[in-house]
């Protein structure tokens, strides 16, 4: 929500109720981290003969546990680029991509942004929703600990 150079400059009372806050979201967090399972492996690769948790598997996982704790997730894209590389089937499109995602707290309005990067290489035109979708199933996973 702040830099620390910008939350270094607040007074003492600003800088106590941003921690309140702040310790408020993390609780929320903390609960809801809690509250997630393992997801099942529907999922699976046959080019590489291995099973996988799907996106919409992790989705569906993670939404009601976040909106019976006042949580909310968004994500945007921050960056993007694509570049020609050669593979063993002929020349792919790396997409590289960095999200941003907020997590809020809907009660206090609280939030806090965190950044990860993704990647996915494609012979067709999905290289793009690939690296999207990696980067939001992995986000999910890492940050609640799945």
């Amino acid at each position: 929500m702040f830099t620390n150079e910008e939350f270094r400059v607040l007074s003492f009372d600003e800088k106590k109720e941003i921690l309140g806050l702040k310790a408020k979201f993390h609780a929320k967090k903390a609960k809801a981290t809690a509250e997630m399972k393992r997801i099942p492996k529907n999922g699976f690769n046959k080019f590489h003969n291995y099973a996988y948790a799907q996106e919409s598997d992790v989705k569906d996982h993670v939404r009601e546990i976040l909106r019976e704790n006042n949580l909310s997730v968004t994500s945007d894209l921050a960056e993007r680029t694509e570049t020609m590389i050669n593979t063993k089937q002929g020349q792919a499109t790396k997409t590289d991509v960095i999200m941003e995602f907020t997590i809020t707290d809907a009660e206090t309005g609280y939030f806090e942004v965190y950044r990860l990067d993704g990647v996915a290489v494609d012979n067709g035109d999905k290289g793009a929703y690939k690296a999207y979708t990696n980067t939001i199933k992995y986000f999910l996973m890492n940050e609640f600990l799945i």
